[in-house]
């Protein structure tokens, strides 16, 4: 579990780090393009994926942390999730924005975005399912 507590909390950092590149790096390039009417300017693209890898990386740092408490395999399961939902999850939408950001638009990518929600989701079950288990 000390590998899930060390790739949560890296993944905190690297969501602070791919922010704050976002915020100065990728927005000068990106903020004068506005795309359909019902879908989002690419930062708000890149925010997203900032926010979902930091959500799910503190929610892989808890999960470690119950398991050396309570060591149940969902828990396990859980963190696979969490870490392989951030990867396509918010790195699609990260390379969805640099894609704008080097007039390359690489919106093919939306297409397995919902692949590591749907990875976020089962992580979710999976941790429910283990504090179903924990005893306090």
């Amino acid at each position: 579990m000390k590998t899930y507590l060390l790739i949560g909390s890296s993944l905190a950092l690297l969501a602070v780090v791919l922010g704050a590149f976002g915020a100065h790096g990728i927005l000068p390039k990106v903020a004068h393009i506005v795309l359909e009417p019902t879908r989002s300017q690419p930062m708000q693209v890149y925010k997203t994926g900032v926010e979902y890898q930091f959500y799910h990386a503190l929610a892989i740092v808890l999960s470690a942390l119950l398991f050396k408490f309570q060591p149940e395999k969902q828990f396990l399961t859980a963190n696979f999730c969490f870490l392989l939902g951030t990867i396509i999850f918010s790195g699609s939408l990260y390379t969805i924005t640099l894609g704008y950001a080097f007039n390359k638009p690489l919106t093919w990518l939306g297409a397995i975005t919902p692949i590591g929600g749907l990875l976020f989701i089962t992580g979710w079950i999976f941790f429910i399912i283990g504090c179903t288990k924990f005893k306090f």
